[in-house]
């Protein structure tokens, strides 16, 4: 790969002399810079992987088939097939040892891991206070794990692991319905700072036994942001079907407004498929930096959901909230970038979490053009995809994020479907990875006789 060119610049106030890469010198087509930390049989795998995920049928209906393999041939025929395979490329692993010895090639490499539990529930589901405490240590240990990484660690939270999604939709509702959507945040907050949750926006819409459980929720969240806060971990909430994201933006606001006094600990996703994620950005952005007086932190995403979301918006006939092509989202993603790089400072940092080259281009032509400082922009990719982009940009220095998932095979069969869905609709750049998989697979295998 080309060394990246670097610029010298002084900060006001701050260490002179910081290196800064160039993006005449960033290149993403470079297969042995790109895969140099990966074994020969993870080239196999990967390229494996990418292959299946092309052939549409299998894909489509791939956590059927998943769980179908599971009934007939029980866990051990799945973990036979899925443990070294589908499972090793995506996730990080079912046990601490396994976890930390993903950790630390991601580490070696140069990037930094986002730990993300696996956990999550859908309307219907049948989730228990024990299940959410079990999840709550699991997301305390995570970060307890992150602290000791390298600088600015991050963590993904799934709020639906902590309290039921039948619950998570009345907040929302509540949080839709108030006339000022600031009480429903200053409610939450309240209860997110150690004093009791403000009931008065919930209390037409809540239960006692309802109210009873959110309270319960808000103190298991408070627990994962304080144990944050504390050990210097970032806190990503992420987004999940749109009929639980009102709930999930009411909830991460009020973390953010009780723990993102001076910097950003609790930091909320943008799905930008979605046609109104735009608006979303700057209602948000304005109501925690100017109403409130903290910090901002966003995760920008492209999606994961979008076939379930389509096919429920037809089924309920409601308008399809998605953009109507990946043109149009990368329009979308582009919009959002650009009004965040306005704002980025101290006070206002986001992760552009994209597989995109082209997007992720324009953010560093935007901040090199306007000598922005990255210390407050992070790229993030997913683990097991996208080595081409993920390497090279922390060759140049940047800050790059790879969101490992971990928990037991049984528990990642959704995370895995979706991963292949992924790969699948993102047809241009998994043709890109496979094309450099193949080449660096023949740069090793050349001198042992194979063309």
């Amino acid at each position: 790969m080309m060394r990246c060119l670097r610029l010298l610049r002084v900060l006001p106030g701050s260490v002179p002399a910081r290196r800064q890469s160039t993006i005449a010198g960033l290149s993403f087509e470079e297969h042995r810079e790109a895969f140099r930390h990966k074994s020969t049989w993870e080239l196999v795998r990967a390229l494996a992987v990418l292959r299946l995920c092309a052939v549409q049928p299998l894909v489509d209906n791939s956590l059927q088939l998943m769980r179908g393999l599971e009934r007939v041939g029980g866990e051990t025929c799945l973990r036979l097939l899925l443990k070294r395979t589908l499972y090793a490329q995506f996730v990080g692993g079912e046990t601490p040892d396994e976890l930390r010895e993903c950790m630390h090639k991601v580490t070696n490499a140069g990037m930094r891991c986002m730990l993300a539990a696996t956990m999550e529930e859908d309307i219907g589901e049948k989730g228990c206070e024990a299940v959410y405490r079990e999840n709550c240590r699991r997301i305390l240990g995570a970060i307890d794990m992150s602290a000791g990484s390298p600088p600015s660690p991050m963590i993904q939270l799934k709020l639906s692991g902590l309290l039921p999604a039948r619950l998570l939709v009345q907040v929302g509702d509540c949080y839709l319905a108030t006339d000022c959507r600031q009480r429903v945040v200053e409610a939450l907050g309240e209860g997110l700072a150690g004093k009791s949750v403000q009931m008065g926006p919930f209390e037409k819409t809540l239960t006692k036994d309802d109210q009873d459980a959110l309270s319960r929720a808000v103190g298991r969240l408070r627990s994962i942001c304080q144990a944050a806060h504390q050990k210097g971990v970032r806190v990503l909430v992420d987004a999940e079907f749109t009929y639980l994201n009102e709930g999930l933006s009411a909830l991460a606001l009020g973390a953010a407004a009780a723990f993102n006094s001076s910097i950003p600990v609790v930091w909320n996703t943008y799905q930008c498929y979605l046609k109104e994620a735009d608006s979303r950005v700057r209602i948000e952005l304005e109501l925690l930096m100017e109403r409130l007086g903290v910090c901002f932190g966003g995760k920008m995403v492209r999606g994961a959901y979008m076939l379930q979301e389509r096919q429920r918006a037809q089924r309920l006939g409601l308008p399809d909230p998605i953009c109507e092509s990946y043109e149009a989202t990368s329009e979308n993603y582009d919009r959002v970038m650009s009004f965040l790089l306005d704002r980025v400072g101290p006070r206002c940092q986001f992760i552009a979490a994209t597989h995109n080259e082209r997007s992720i281009r324009l953010i560093i032509q935007r901040m090199e053009a306007e000598n922005l400082d990255r210390r407050f922009v992070s790229f993030g990719q997913l683990y097991g995809m996208c080595e081409q982009i993920s390497k090279p940009l922390a060759e140049c220095e940047f800050s790059v994020y790879k969101s490992v998932p971990y928990g037991t095979l049984r528990e990642v069969l959704p995370y895995l479907a979706r991963r292949a869905v992924e790969n699948k609709s993102v047809l241009e750049g998994a043709r890109k990875e496979q094309s450099l998989l193949v080449k660096e697979l023949r740069t090793r295998l050349r001198p042992f006789g194979c063309p």
